[in-house]
């Protein structure tokens, strides 16, 4: 068994559970706590029935609740490990908006392209560029399958291609439509901070590399679409015509999928069509 849920996708909170046979974890944990222990125990899960944490960055929208997670988990006695690089930890101690902060003792640090092992998986994190203290993407193998993570990129690095090239499974970031942004409401120097090399990944940017690696590739989603200067319809058809473009249909390749900001997503067997 290998399984992928989504609690929620966007500027509002990302987070993402993972379960195989051995047991289950989270990518981030920046929704409400309520919303991620109600969706924990719509699959049959609890704080305390959680293997490990793992966060990409230091900003709330993604770490938020990691600390409240670790609160939970000790309750019945269990201590949850939290695993971030160093220079994330030090931004979240840092961060305001994180009240409150993991807690140290549970602290697993974390090193770039440093494979780690957990619930039956080998998670190899990669460097991510973005406006925060340090980013983190993940190539997760779990048998046969290689799933990719990534979120929160202002540019497709050479790094970043080289794991992705990897994946039979992408989850990435598809952050804004172009001309959205453009005529939008946002000022200036925030739209500069977005399509900025450290910022997000357009719809274009998302599309081009699913295309890219559109032989390997057998399902993707979309996630982190923006509220004001994105639409699900719009990134999604960004990505079909991609394809169009060069003559091609993308369900020949590969099924596309829309991770929604805050409504959790269906439960996905990540080992169909294998």
């Amino acid at each position: 068994m290998f399984t992928f849920r989504s609690f929620g996708s966007g500027s509002s909170g990302n987070s993402y559970l993972f379960s195989t046979d051995s047991g289950s974890f989270l990518i981030d944990a920046g929704v409400g706590i309520r919303r991620i222990k109600q969706c924990l125990y719509e699959s049959g899960l609890s704080a305390d029935k959680l293997q490990a944490v793992f966060l990409t960055h230091d900003h709330a929208d993604h770490a938020k609740n990691a600390g409240a997670l670790q609160k939970e988990a000790q309750k019945t006695g269990r201590n949850l490990p939290v695993y971030v690089t160093e220079t994330s930890l030090h931004g979240i101690n840092r961060n305001p908006s994180i009240r409150k902060k993991p807690i140290a003792d549970g602290i697993r640090l974390i090193l770039k392209n440093k494979v780690i092992e957990c619930c039956g998986c080998r998670l190899s994190p990669f460097d991510v560029p973005h406006d925060s203290e340090d980013n983190t993407g993940y190539l997760i193998q779990y048998g046969r399958q290689t799933l990719c993570l990534l979120t929160d990129a202002g540019s497709i690095t050479p790094e970043i291609r080289q794991h992705v090239e990897q994946a039979q499974l992408l989850i990435i970031e598809s952050n804004y439509d172009r001309n959205m942004l453009d005529t939008g409401p946002y000022p200036r120097n925030l739209r500069q901070r977005i399509y900025g090399g450290h910022g997000h990944l357009s719809n274009e940017q998302a599309a081009e590399i699913i295309y890219d690696n559109r032989e390997k590739l057998r399902r993707a989603w979309l996630c982190h679409l923006s509220n004001n200067n994105n639409t699900p319809d719009r990134a999604q058809a960004t990505v079909i015509k991609k394809f169009k473009e060069k003559g091609l249909l993308i369900e020949n390749y590969l099924q596309l999928d829309i991770l929604q900001r805050r409504v959790a997503s269906a439960l996905f067997n990540l080992e169909e069509n294998t």
